[in-house]
């Protein structure tokens, strides 16, 4: 039997989907659960893109920069440069129609700006080396990834609710309160500290060692003052007072979607297509094909 060919070449039928990572602590690592940050995303693009979760559980800035630094391909080996998963053109240069358009959405910062104070192993990270730890974090990635367009989604920690994470640890580990482990006035210079980092890309927007350029850009997240934001004072917000509940996770995901919708208009699931040819239209032009082949015999 004679095999009828398709008129669209596999490289139209499926085109390279952009990919979003999902970079952080417990809270992006908990957040594949039901209503999650990852779930709604899903939800919200279907299969438009590609979302990875790299969520490590009780992970702090410091510990994800030496991850990163001692294996980026382990972590980002879809786009990695040195996984060379992209095609040459004619001249020997790198086809930008290859390279994948990539996002990368960072929430770090819930265990750095624990209390210092505590006995035993510490989380804590002091606020200036968090600082240049998210700087080195976006530098590595502007530099490991190989894309045609880059999205560094900067998102502030979530607020604390004081009260209720100190009830937790009472019933949980009888703590007796005297040192506040976690609280919104600890983590609330980490949130700061965001803001004044995507401020501090934004003002150097011509120099070179910045990572904004036509084709990468970063952008701010804050939980602090975007939609709903008012919601984090509620503790149904929350699970125990520092990880989120549904509730929660759709404060950050409006947040994230919001960003998304008026400065990464590429990524806006609403606006993206499908990386695959509607069904109907690859029949009928696969039908059309097949006719015209048989009248031509």
């Amino acid at each position: 039997m004679e095999k009828v060919t398709s008129p669209m070449s596999s490289h139209s039928l499926f085109k390279k989907r952009p990919t979003l990572y999902l970079l952080g602590d417990s809270i992006t690592e908990q957040s594949t659960r039901m209503n999650g940050l990852h779930s709604l995303l899903l939800d919200w693009y279907s299969v438009k893109v590609d979302i990875i979760n790299r969520g490590c559980s009780g992970y702090n800035s410091d510990m994800i920069l030496e991850a990163l630094k001692n294996n980026f391909d382990g972590a980002f080996y879809e786009c990695a440069v040195s996984m060379k998963n992209y095609d040459y053109d004619t001249e020997g240069g790198v086809s930008l129609s290859s390279l994948p358009t990539i996002s990368v959405f960072i929430c770090l910062g819930a265990n750095d700006a624990s209390s210092e104070h505590v006995s035993g192993i510490k989380q804590h990270v002091p606020l200036e080396r968090y600082y240049e730890n998210l700087k080195a974090i976006i530098q590595l990635l502007k530099t490991n990834l190989v894309y045609s367009r880059l999205d560094i989604l900067l998102c502030t920690p979530p607020p604390v609710h004081t009260q209720q994470y100190a009830n937790y640890l009472k019933e949980k580990y009888n703590h007796d309160g005297i040192i506040e482990v976690r609280s919104e006035a600890l983590v609330r210079p980490y949130a700061q500290a965001v803001r004044d980092l995507v401020d501090r890309f934004k003002e150097n927007v011509q120099k070179e060692e910045t990572c904004i350029s036509d084709n990468c850009a970063v952008h701010l997240v804050d939980l602090w003052n975007g939609p709903n934001s008012e919601l984090w004072k509620q503790e149904s917000a929350y699970t125990d007072g520092l990880h989120l509940s549904s509730d929660g996770y759709n404060i950050v995901f409006k947040c994230l979607k919001s960003v998304i919708s008026k400065e990464v208009t590429h990524l806006n699931a609403d606006l993206t297509p499908f990386s695959h040819i509607y069904w109907r239209t690859y029949l009928e032009s696969t039908q059309q094909k097949s006719e015209k082949h048989e009248q031509q015999k």
